[in-house]
């Protein structure tokens, strides 16, 4: 990221998802994640995908919870990252 990112805020919300909030209530803790704007479309696509993984089938067995698919994803994201990064770096000849 150069130092003139700009960032936004990503919310993965989970009102009516569990079906555990009391009327009335504020509903389910939302995640809040910080995000550069240029990654804005990658984590929403990614966030999309967890909500599908969520409600598959073979999550039923599973149990693991949109957070768990979300957070797996962003891994996946950041490491793609580092090995793009790491790729320019060694085409541009810098070694560290």
């Amino acid at each position: 990221m150069s130092i003139g990112t700009k960032w936004t805020f990503f919310v993965l919300e989970f009102d009516v998802t569990y079906d555990i909030e009391e009327r009335g209530s504020n509903g389910t803790q939302p995640l809040v994640y910080l995000i550069p704007m240029e990654k804005q479309l990658d984590v929403e696509h990614y966030a999309r995908i967890a909500h599908e993984d969520f409600h598959s089938k073979e999550n039923s067995e599973l149990g693991l919870t949109i957070t768990d698919y979300f957070e797996e994803w962003k891994e996946i994201i950041l490491w793609k990252q580092m090995q793009k990064k790491e790729k320019s770096t060694q085409d541009s000849g810098i070694r560290f």
